[in-house]
């Protein structure tokens, strides 16, 4: 059995040392190998030299570069350039990882029908630069896994992921360069709980740091006022309709491998704004609630036609 940890990074001198040593450190079941595969995009400081001193002090470790891609399609092109393996886990360059974030997800991953599609995410503890924890983690006040809601709302961040090759085989089929760009944590997930099993894990196996230059910070679970002002500015002025353009792309992809309740779900999501009966029901399904504030966002992102 063998696991691959693809990680991506970008000028990620500062704490590449601490989260590599913290992957290194895990604790996996007795008959599973590790290797880490790592795509840089175009650092421009001390991370490849890092990255050279790490491949030749341990023999599970290659990398390469390219273009700078943005961590999305950077990622993504991790999932198509790794070769094939039991399971396979996305890192970003900046945390710690507990002993058992692995096998915490291995184990949760075995208990499970190997040949479907599945991808498993879990809570984190939030900390700050220096890794001292901060009074609170990423943890949603209610946790989604089916298709309706992974094609609006993000429970989890992309590096608590791990999923199984038949999930990695579906992912390679969406070509972003062809298809709606999108972040690979929201891709990979929407794809397994289209095709798949998505599986939450309220428990913490990691430290997600903040530190001011994260790609992607930490704006899930309850938030401050501040931080639900700012939401609901970014949400009412974002033109990019990404959850209807992505919707429409998973369509073209997958519509030929899916179930007529699947197709329309999508097709909800991705044709409201030209069709009124699809916009009234959109807004009115119980598939999409929460039974939280979010439920208000929604209807006002789809009623504006910007979902």
């Amino acid at each position: 059995m063998k696991i691959t940890v693809l990680m991506s990074t970008y000028n990620g001198e500062k704490y590449l040392r601490c989260q590599l040593d913290s992957i290194l450190n895990q604790t996996l079941p007795a008959d599973c190998a590790m290797e880490i595969l790592i795509r840089d995009d175009g650092s421009n400081d001390g991370t490849t030299k890092i990255l050279d001193e790490y491949v030749k002090k341990y023999d599970n470790i290659s990398w390469y570069t390219g273009e700078n891609l943005r961590p999305g399609k950077s990622f993504w092109n991790l999932v198509k350039a790794a070769g094939n393996s039991d399971f396979y886990a996305f890192a970003d360059q900046d945390d710690f990882w507990n002993p058992d974030k692995l096998s915490a997800g291995i184990n949760v991953l075995l208990k499970e029908h190997s040949n479907i599609p599945l991808l498993y995410n879990s809570a984190v503890t939030v900390a700050d630069e220096n890794l001292k924890e901060l009074p609170y983690s990423i943890s949603p006040e209610k946790a989604f896994t089916d298709l309706a809601h992974s094609l609006i709302y993000s429970f989890s961040p992309g590096c608590t992921y791990i999923f199984n090759e038949a999930a990695r085989k579906e992912f390679i089929k969406y070509d972003q360069a062809k298809e709606f760009p999108q972040l690979h944590d929201w891709l990979a997930v929407r794809i397994t709980a289209l095709l798949g099993k998505v599986i939450y894990d309220p428990n913490e196996h990691m430290l997600y740091r903040q530190h001011g230059d994260n790609a992607v910070g930490a704006s899930f679970g309850r938030k401050s006022l501040s931080e639900t002002a700012k939401r609901a500015k970014r949400f009412l002025t974002s033109t990019e309709c990404v959850r209807s353009h992505t919707a429409a792309s998973m369509l073209r992809v997958y519509g030929n491998e899916i179930g007529d309740e699947q197709i329309h779900i999508l097709n909800m999501v991705a044709n409201y704004k030209n069709n009124p009966e699809l916009k009234t029901e959109l807004i009115n399904s119980p598939l999409f609630k929460t039974g939280t504030g979010n439920d208000t966002y929604f209807k006002i992102l789809v009623k504006m036609g910007r979902l």
